[in-house]
């Protein structure tokens, strides 16, 4: 078998559930597509993918995105954790221990179990951990700023970017959602995106500049364009 059929192979298997259908944007490759298996194996940028496909978790409801998209990076970036009874002895963050007090005091779980959270919410609550937080609106970057400060965190080992889109955008059911970025292809101009939502849909490569326009847009809630959040270890 060759490595595009091996990998493709691999990924029915470890990204299920959530396979694309005929509705879905043509815009978007999905990662269980012939096509997504070209992409990867042509980017030049997909260091990170390795790491956080370790990681890689599906939200445990609706509005927790911005949890589980919390919880890989952080993982991956290596950050301690307070113990999990559902993993003891091993120390890693989940849904569930990932509300620390630090953490619940800026933001209640039923707040964001009804609502969801906004961009400043969400990098507010990664404050409390030991990470430093790089903020960004999509109405103060152009699309050529977004991606060339996604692929410079993207390149690194110690930074990770976490996009703030309105789904409907790229033609999508649903609003506002949060997930990582993965992986970049120069050539297709295209990121892959590690959807939360595994029960709804798989990963995606959608174009930088759709990307943008998705993020580009108001939420109603905090009164300001979504974006996207850059985040890094400390420095020791």
């Amino acid at each position: 078998m060759n490595f595009r059929k091996t990998l493709r192979a691999l990924c029915l298997v470890f990204f299920l559930p959530g396979l694309a259908t005929a509705a879905d944007s043509s815009k978007l490759v999905y990662f269980d597509q012939p096509e997504s298996a070209r992409l990867f194996d042509q980017a030049e940028v997909k260091g990170q993918f390795w790491t956080l496909a370790r990681y890689f978790i599906s939200q445990r409801i609706d509005t927790f995105c911005s949890v589980a998209s919390s919880v890989m990076v952080l993982n991956a970036l290596g950050v301690s954790s307070p113990s999990s009874p559902m993993t003891y002895p091993y120390s890693k963050f989940d849904e569930q221990n990932f509300f620390t007090p630090g953490v619940l005091a800026r933001q209640r779980v039923r707040n964001i179990a009804g609502d969801g959270l906004y961009l400043a919410e969400l990098g507010d609550m990664l404050k409390a951990f030991d990470v430093v937080v790089d903020e960004h609106h999509a109405d103060q970057f152009s699309a050529d700023e977004f991606r060339t400060l996604a692929v410079a965190a993207l390149k690194s080992t110690d930074r990770y970017v976490v996009v703030n889109f309105s789904r409907d955008r790229i033609s999508q059911e649903g609003g506002g959602h949060f997930s990582p970025l993965a992986a970049y292809d120069v050539k297709s101009d295209r990121f892959l995106v590690l959807d939360t939502a595994r029960y709804k849909y798989p990963p995606y490569w959608v174009k930088a500049q759709d990307l943008w326009e998705a993020m580009n847009t108001v939420d109603a809630d905090a009164k300001a364009r979504r974006g996207f959040l850059i985040i890094g270890r400390t420095a020791k």
